[in-house]
């Protein structure tokens, strides 16, 4: 699979109509060829089995959306919609969003949308069609939110599709030919949901060392942060105790914006998703929704496989992978594997925390439908709608926009109530507009004013959150109780949503919000506990379902705190990958691993281009040859085609090769001293851990893991990082990975031993492929140097010494053991990384 933008990425678009028998034919709104001014509404997928499309016009009705059928035989065809009046659950007035069925131009006598509130099979009509091709159409009347899932023709005039439920899935699945189909690749971690804590998670994941596939239901990433709902990002970044984290976060955060709803560029969804093109390791795949999961056969409490739907195409696939991440909000796939869960408010007696209410309820923080108007040089009519709940002078409101506080669903299941919540939402702000066009005393003030901006989608606060190993709680974070797993720091203030009082006296069901906040003195670190599922062996916890009171998801619940999270949990997942372990297992056994990886924080991702640095090279780019490389080893075409010859004897250059008598000699061309390395693996935590462990199961200490010394500590190591021992310590073992198995690798180490005060002395590194059987290279500050590259870095001497040839095994993999033979006082030695060729040499 391939990553896309707005088009569906589970296989191309396929399926525009799928005909099982000559009688049926199965349209999925979502792939029509062209969708005009409907658009793609996904948020209610788990309760009504599909996505579908919405004629989202604001009270203009929007363009057609159009495809072509393929008719399999003359016949009269009876037309089918799935569709519902989404105003019907409030009993009063016209339905909102009618629209019509066009079949070759011409409208079919049914108008649709009128057929109650639950989502049901209607009839457009029926139509003589001639074997063939025929144009297609959705027709919206209203512009307001008018919707349709499916399109199903028959011959058969007493055939009509199952209403929703199991039997509509497997209709569905029948008449489309739908047949589930294998991701041939086993990913090291399949994250659902491309928020911004998804986001974070699977970065990091792929940028420490894990394949990675990254699954989003909608056409743009970054969740409530995306132009589709237009949140700001709150909270802070770089504090401690790990102020290294947030460099994802940092990397995928808007420049511009801020509070208040702003134009669709400052939302920057385009370079969210060109971030994923920098790293092979990170598959994304965008519309893609998943509906289910795959247990483990041997252990069935795991998860084995998510079970895909392209939102468009409703294709299948089967996703699997070692390692899964439920960053969906709503808990999608905890609640899937019958996870414990949590929602609404505990009582107060549950944490003993104050501002709980005294008994449990299931009220949350809801639903935000923001809004934005703006006044033009001219009076702008507004619809004078007659549907929804009815507003008079004493229950409107005077608004030419709705933020945060526009907020629904408190009272409701945010997961299983989604679309009524959304267009309670909806409803509420175009009966509101309505009234003060069109009724209000006021309405001069607003004849000229129009709504030009309406999110079509729900902006989600809380919903589900998942049982951990540990539930933080009010009294943690507003004590700052520190605990040995903290992880990312908190810094927003304890901020509780509720439905404003007044307001709740007016309306039977409340639509605006208030809040009550209470700072915190000092950053607080959320354990790292709370981010994995204590019912689900192999399932990480990103984003708004973690492990957290609901006081304490108050001030946990931002993005930028939850993108600083997921950042933790894909180096978690890395851990986990190196070890074949579990997220669980770097609590109890790996939790040093993960607290150096978050003292460095995420690598920073590639540089695009980077001009040239690091290693030995000089040579010749003539546009309609490449690159042509002098030194080290020169191209022969130099040589040999005279046309280049000439070119470059007429620039009368000096080569490196030429001055340096082939070698280089000191500084950042060490890393040509090896003229035929394959690959170079840095020495950061992310390859390279302490193997040796104590009576307590502890990896004891004795290297120390420096990351970035100063260019004048370290002035010709390669990598950018380095581990230094002083005496002998426990032995370090370094994976190479993504090799082509059963191949021989000549394995390289670079190392450098300082000797303060350049007495005789020697010290140096033992390395090997067996930890029992480890070959020591050592080197003598007094001029004793054994054969090899040795440079005199003026404070000690690097050594790149070979380390012998290894098979990589069946993974691909070789694993190298290095420990010091340190000898005398002050002595250190500094492990830079080890460099990899084929063998023998090509």
């Amino acid at each position: 699979m391939k990553a896309s933008g707005t088009a569906a990425c589970l296989g191309a678009l396929a399926m525009l109509a799928g005909s099982v028998k000559a009688g049926e034919i199965w349209l999925e709104a979502e792939s029509f060829q062209s969708l005009g001014g409907w658009l793609v509404d996904q948020q209610s997928f788990g309760q009504m089995g599909s996505a579908y499309i919405m004629a989202h016009g604001i009270g203009v009705p929007v363009a057609d959306a159009t495809t072509t059928l393929t008719v399999p035989a003359d016949g009269t065809w009876q037309v089918w919609v799935r569709t519902r009046d989404w105003t019907a659950p409030w009993q009063r007035g016209t339905p909102a969003g009618r629209f019509q069925i066009l079949v070759n131009g011409q409208a079919l006598p049914g108008v649709l949308g009128t057929n109650g509130a639950d989502w049901d099979w209607q009839k457009a009509g029926a139509v003589d069609l001639k074997q063939g091709t025929v144009p297609l159409a959705l027709h919206d009347l209203t512009g307001f939110d008018g919707r349709c899932d499916a399109v199903y023709l028959t011959t058969d005039p007493d055939s009509r599709p199952p209403k929703d439920g199991d039997a509509l899935a497997a209709f569905r699945r029948r008449v489309a030919g739908t047949v589930l189909q294998d991701d041939p690749k086993v990913y090291d971690l399949a994250v659902a949901g491309g928020g911004i804590a998804g986001m974070c998670v699977a970065l990091a994941a792929a940028r420490t060392g894990s394949q990675v596939i990254l699954l989003q239901d909608r056409s743009v990433l970054g969740g409530n942060n995306s132009s589709e709902i237009r949140v700001p990002m709150g909270g802070l970044l770089d504090k401690p105790p790990y102020p290294n984290l947030g460099r994802v976060v940092h990397e995928i955060s808007p420049i511009a914006g801020g509070p208040g709803i702003h134009p669709t560029s400052y939302y920057e969804d385009t370079r969210k998703e060109n971030v994923f093109r920098t790293d092979p390791r990170c598959q994304l795949v965008l519309n893609a929704r998943v509906i289910g999961v795959e247990r483990d056969e041997k252990e069935p409490g795991r998860i084995a496989a998510y079970i895909v739907r392209d939102v468009f195409t409703g294709k299948e696939t089967r996703i699997r992978a070692k390692l899964f991440a439920d960053c969906t909000g709503d808990a999608v796939i905890a609640r899937m594997l019958g996870a414990e869960v949590m929602y609404g408010r505990e009582s107060r007696g549950t944490y003993q925390e104050s501002l709980a209410p005294k008994e449990a309820d299931n009220q949350v923080m809801g639903m935000s439908v923001m809004w934005r108007s703006r006044q033009d040089a001219a009076p702008v009519p507004f619809p004078d709608i007659d549907w929804g709940i009815e507003f008079t002078e004493e229950r409107c409101y005077y608004a030419r926009a709705g933020d945060w506080e526009w907020e629904t669903g408190q009272y409701r299941n945010q997961a299983d109530e989604t679309e009524y919540i959304r267009d309670y939402g909806l409803m509420t702000i175009y009966g509101n507009w309505s009234y003060l066009k069109n009724h209000a005393k006021r309405r001069a003030e607003w004849a000229k004013d129009e709504i030009f901006w309406v999110s079509p989608l729900g902006g989600k606060r809380e919903s589900y959150r998942v049982v951990g190993d540990y539930v933080l709680t009010q009294n943690d974070i507003e004590n700052n109780v520190v605990y040995p797993d903290a992880t990312g720091s908190v810094t927003w203030n304890i901020d509780l949503h509720f439905p404003d009082p007044i307001h709740a006296e007016l309306f039977k069901e409340p639509f605006r919000s208030c809040a009550y906040h209470r700072n915190l003195l000092k950053p607080y670190p959320v354990p790292y506990r709370c981010l994995y599922a204590k019912d689900v062996p192999n399932l990480f916890l990103a984003g708004r379902d973690i492990s957290v009171s609901h006081i304490a998801f108050g001030p946990v619940r931002v993005m930028r705190t939850l993108g600083v999270l997921g950042e933790v949990v894909g180096m978690a997942a890395s851990i986990c990958r190196r070890h074949d372990a579990d997220p669980r297992d770097v609590y109890t056994t790996y939790l040093d691993e993960l607290k150096t990886m978050m003292t460095q924080g995420v690598p920073y991702g590639p540089t695009y281009h980077a001009g040239g640095f690091g290693s030995y090279y000089d040579g010749y780019h003539f546009k309609d040859t490449g690159h042509l490389q002098v030194s080290p080893n020169t191209d022969p075409r130099i040589e040999s085609e005279p046309s280049i010859k000439r070119r470059v004897e007429a620039l009368g250059l000096e080569h490196l090769k030429d001055r340096d008598g082939g070698k280089p000699t000191t500084g950042s061309g060490t890393r040509g001293l090896d003229r035929f390395l394959d690959g170079w693996i840095d020495a950061n935590p992310t390859n390279t851990t302490t193997v040796a462990k104590g009576d307590d199961g502890k990896p004891l200490p004795g290297w120390t893991y420096r990351g970035s010394l100063p260019p004048t500590d370290w002035p010709s190591l390669i990598g950018d990082h380095v581990w230094e021992a002083i005496g002998p310590v426990p032995t370090l073992v370094t994976t190479i990975r993504d090799l082509k198995p059963g191949t021989v690798y000549d394995i390289t180490v670079l190392f450098i031993g300082i000797d303060p005060e350049k007495k005789e002395m020697k010290w140096g590194i033992d390395a090997g492929f067996d930890p029992e059987k480890l070959a020591p290279f050592t080197v003598g500050s007094n001029g004793v140097k054994p054969t090899g590259n040795v440079t005199d870095t003026g404070t000690g001497i690097q050594l790149l010494a070979p380390v012998g040839q290894q098979t990589a095994d069946a993974k691909g993999e070789i694993r190298v053991y290095l420990n010091t033979s340190n000898y005398g006082p002050g002595s250190r030695t500094r492990y830079d990384g080890l460099g990899y060729k084929t063998f023998p040499k090509p």
